[in-house]
């Protein structure tokens, strides 16, 4: 004789999620959790103290005509005979000094930036901080010949 087992098979829905056993975990770890919030904190606050600001400015000049006196009351179409200048030499003129500017800095080597030595990532932000004012040592300083006898500070 052969005995035939049956077996029963429950369902069970392994998809549901047990919120008195999540919280039991959050509680059991409650110092990590505290923790790395602590931690991360702390590390938030010092970097908003020893980062450096940066501030960016941009400008940009727009030249408008001129309207006014006879020109006005006469309308646009006598504007033009009356109009003394017009608005694309004002911004010809301000594209030249641009460029004698741009020569300027060029000739005269102004592109040299001369910064203090800091200790790496939190030199600038301690000195900033506390006031302290580094010295700069300057290897070559160049003058004109009519600048010898007097004193640089």
């Amino acid at each position: 004789m052969t005995q035939q087992t049956h077996s029963t098979s429950s369902v069970s829905n392994d998809d549901e999620i047990d919120l008195s056993k999540l919280l039991g975990h959050l509680v059991d770890g409650k110092w990590w959790i505290i923790g790395f919030t602590a931690l991360f904190a702390a590390m938030g606050v010092a970097f908003a103290l020893l980062a450096t600001p940066i501030y960016n400015a941009d400008a940009l000049i727009q030249v408008e005509q001129k309207e006014g006196g006879m020109s006005s009351l006469l309308g646009e179409g006598a504007s033009d005979l009356f109009a003394s200048e017009s608005s694309a030499s004002t911004e010809i003129e301000l594209i030249r000094s641009r460029m004698v500017l741009g020569k300027t800095v060029d000739k005269y080597n102004l592109t040299t930036v001369a910064k203090p030595n800091y200790f790496p990532m939190v030199g600038k932000g301690l000195a900033r901080l506390t006031g302290n004012q580094n010295s700069i040592a300057i290897s070559r300083f160049e003058i004109q010949k009519a600048m010898t006898a007097s004193r640089f500070v």
